[in-house]
């Protein structure tokens, strides 16, 4: 399982970029007139996108190394859209319908699949080594 938890921190820091991102250009382009408070949230949401997806790809990549390029994508992918989900309900109040949770219950299940298929093949492969 090598690689898992940054794949799924790196799905995760993804959803936390795109909230941040809607909540830094959701207000307007800019500070404008308003209070201090305004100013401070928006800089602050414009930096939280970039150190955001700053660690995502340093996380992606890091997962790159210990599993396969395939494997690695849709479990961020995957924890991406859960995130997502999460965070979209509790910043924006978003509601995701019954089609929307079935999609996201067929892509984990075919996570699953991939997980345990690649962990079958890598038994197998070492034990025709041995």
């Amino acid at each position: 399982m090598s690689g898992l938890r940054e794949a799924l921190a790196a799905g995760a820091l993804g959803a936390a970029a795109a909230a941040s991102a809607k909540l830094w250009l959701g207000g307007g382009s800019g500070p404008g007139p308003g209070t201090a408070l305004h100013a401070l949230r928006w800089l602050g949401c414009g930096g939280l996108v970039v150190l955001c997806n700053a660690l995502m790809w340093t996380l992606f990549a890091r997962a790159l190394r210990y599993s396969s390029s395939s494997r690695t994508t849709l479990t961020t992918t995957a924890s991406n859209f859960l995130s997502s989900a999460c965070l979209g309900k509790l910043l924006f109040g978003e509601e995701h319908g019954l089609l929307w949770w079935l999609g996201m219950a067929l892509s984990l299940v075919g996570l699953l699949l991939l997980h345990t298929a690649t962990d079958t093949e890598q038994a197998g492969v070492h034990t025709k080594e041995e």
